[in-house]
């Protein structure tokens, strides 16, 4: 829960298409989704309830990881703004 409302912050405050208050870079953005994908990965181990549930967190936790290394950096509307001028 705290993983999910912090990714609801930082997503409104990034400079990208969908931010409100666009004061983070993408790639803060992108480094904040990759550490708490490896904060979900771990966390059944960390916290102790991996005899409970863990496939659940790994899987979302990896899938994270590797959603934040395969994104691009540059906004889609910069992108298109530095066509313009080249």
């Amino acid at each position: 829960i705290v993983l999910g409302a912090g990714m609801l912050v930082y997503s409104l405050m990034t400079d990208y298409e969908l931010g409100l208050f666009p004061t983070i870079s993408m790639g803060t953005h992108l480094a904040l989704d990759a550490m708490s994908g490896v904060v979900l990965a771990v966390s059944p181990w960390v916290f102790q309830f991996d005899d409970v549930v863990w496939a659940p967190h790994l899987i979302v936790g990896l899938l994270e990881i590797a959603a934040a290394a395969t994104t691009e950096r540059i906004p889609r509307h910069a992108r298109i703004g530095r066509r313009r001028h080249a």
